[in-house]
């Protein structure tokens, strides 16, 4: 077909027009095509958004089931170590207990004994007077 050359200002002729109605129909078509692109990178951009959101969840959780374990481990350490002390400063304590009842004893028996003998001494001074 040969190429029609229209001067600025002219009407092309009738048979390089398009039928009527052809260009609006294509552009009815381009904008269905150009809404399902649309549609569809909307799509592609919510699922690899969930996708993302869902992965760093899940990691998250990892993590912090992670942190959580170590925390609980350190605290049952802490704890393990103040029974520990507490044991120790309960036997201390027993231990001071028993050295000062051990003392107490036999400060009671020594002055128990010391009255013994003075009351035996104060008797025998007795028996010398009569």
């Amino acid at each position: 077909m040969a190429e029609v050359q229209v001067r600025p200002g002219e009407q092309p002729p009738d048979e390089c027009r398009p039928e009527g109605g052809k260009v609006e129909q294509m552009r009815r078509e381009w904008s269905v095509h150009e809404d399902g692109a649309l549609a569809h990178q909307i799509q592609e951009e919510e699922i690899t958004h969930h996708y993302g959101f869902n992965k760093f969840q899940r990691r998250t959780t990892r993590e912090g089931i992670k942190t959580a374990k170590v925390v609980q481990s350190e605290e049952e350490i802490r704890q393990q170590e103040l029974r520990m002390q507490e044991l120790q400063l309960n036997r201390m304590r027993t231990q001071e207990d028993e050295r000062l009842a051990q003392e107490v004893t036999e400060r009671m028996k020594s002055e128990e004994l010391e009255m013994l003998r003075r009351r035996e001494f104060e008797d025998k001074q007795a028996a010398r007077k009569l």
